[in-house]
This record gives C-alpha cells, sequence and structure tokens, in this order.
C-alpha cells in the first residue's frame, strides 16, 4: 500500500499482481497505468518494456 502514493505522482505507473493479495487499485492514477498479468520478477520486465516503448512514442 505504501507503492499507492508513488504510483499515483508517476508519469507511467507500473502495476503488478501481489501474492495472494488483490489487485492494487490507484484513487487518483496518472494518465498511463501498465497492467500486467505477471507477478515479479518477470512482471517488472515486461511493465518496464512497455513503459519504455509507451515513452518512446510520446518523443
Amino acid at each position: 500500500d505504501n507503492d499507492i502514493a508513488l504510483l499515483s505522482q508517476a508519469d507511467v505507473a507500473c502495476v503488478l499482481p501481489r501474492p495472494r493479495q488483490p489487485v492494487l487499485q490507484l484513487a487518483d492514477p496518472p494518465s498511463e497505468v501498465i497492467t500486467v498479468s505477471q507477478p515479479a520478477p518477470s512482471g517488472w520486465v515486461l511493465a518496464a518494456s512497455q513503459a519504455l516503448a509507451l515513452l518512446e512514442q510520446q518523443q
């Protein structure tokens, strides 16, 4: 839950599933939210790749 404030302030929020917990819900999400179905660590690779591709498209 300490990630909610950080993710709400990010340009691109990356949300991964958490073991035995519900999907993280952001009350005030940024305009870009990437949600992946794989948990860490492979989920981070997927989310970071998608975030970088999105940022490159916006350039």
